[in-house]
């Protein structure tokens, strides 16, 4: 049997109910704004909904997890360009601002995007 989005919602806030109460017991208490449920933009105001009255936040893009990046494509696309230009910063910085100068000349311009490094042969 499978089970409809709008149903896979509700169970996921039961089971969140019942991990607050169980955490209650023990005198902890989880801190739903550090929360983020990742769903698909036509689901997004029943997740709302169905999450009113808590601090989970909801997001149709994605979100980073523990370094990694959880969600659309295109999210995951900005955070990876975003991570490379701070390493390509620090590099520069580290070759004395200096990037026409041999190896890191070639480091620099090089490459490829690092999103069409990593998604070359993804389709």
């Amino acid at each position: 049997m499978r089970m409809t989005q709008q149903a896979l919602v509700e169970e996921l806030r039961k089971w969140w109910n019942e991990v607050n109460d169980i955490c209650a017991s023990l005198e902890y208490y989880p801190n739903a704004s550090k929360c983020w449920l990742v769903t698909k933009p036509e689901k997004e105001e029943d997740a709302k909904n169905v999450f009113a009255g808590t601090a989970i936040n909801i997001s149709t893009q994605g979100q980073k997890h523990l370094g990694a990046v959880l969600g659309s494509r295109s999210h995951l696309e900005v955070y990876v360009s975003e991570k490379v230009e701070g390493w390509v910063g620090k590099v520069v910085r580290l070759g004395c601002g200096n990037p026409t100068s041999g190896l890191l000349y070639s480091l620099y311009f090089g490459i490829e995007t690092p999103v069409d490094v990593l998604f070359k042969n993804s389709t």
